[in-house]
């Protein structure tokens, strides 16, 4: 098939919507987009969009519209 995968999701239980350790030391590098929702009590309370370095020396925070 023609299909890409261009990112994962995944959610963060009651902590931020940050790349945790764990993410960090798993990232795939190379523009590979990783949206982290944060869940507190059933309920999302914040959604980010990352973006991996293609150095390897992070995220970064990139732009994310969410159309409903």
């Amino acid at each position: 098939t023609n299909e890409t995968i261009i990112g994962i999701y995944h959610s963060h239980p009651d902590t931020a919507a940050i790349p945790s350790l764990h993410d960090r030391e798993n990232a795939a590098h190379g523009n590979f987009l990783w949206i982290i929702a944060s869940v507190f009590p059933q309920k999302i309370m914040d959604i980010r969009c990352y973006v991996t370095s293609r150095e390897g020396s992070g995220f970064l925070e990139a732009p994310l519209e969410i159309i409903t």
